[in-house]
């Protein structure tokens, strides 16, 4: 398992983007409640490598869709999903 700490907006973000319900459901239930409750607006989450690789490729689709200006530079969600990108990547690679 992989333990990530992101902001209450950024899971946010993920929870209304995601098209995939089985990835909403799966970090609906990878929430450590009892860390989260500690600090706030501070979601920690308990994630195994499967679903990273799942939630990432989720992202990637969401920046191809809307993320980019027409001349595929990343737009200001773009950006966004890039920054939660780069934090899901930094902890699954980095270990």
């Amino acid at each position: 398992m992989i333990i990530y700490e992101i902001k209450k907006t950024d899971f946010d973000f993920l929870i209304n983007n995601f098209q995939n319900k089985n990835l909403i459901e799966i970090l609906n239930n990878s929430i450590d409640f009892e860390k989260s409750s500690k600090i706030k607006n501070v979601i920690f989450l308990k994630i195994n490598e499967n679903d990273v690789k799942n939630l990432l490729e989720e992202l990637g689709n969401i920046l191809i869709l809307r993320g980019l200006n027409d001349n595929d530079e990343p737009n200001e969600d773009g950006y966004y999903i890039e920054k939660l990108i780069d934090l899901f990547n930094k902890k699954l690679y980095d270990r």
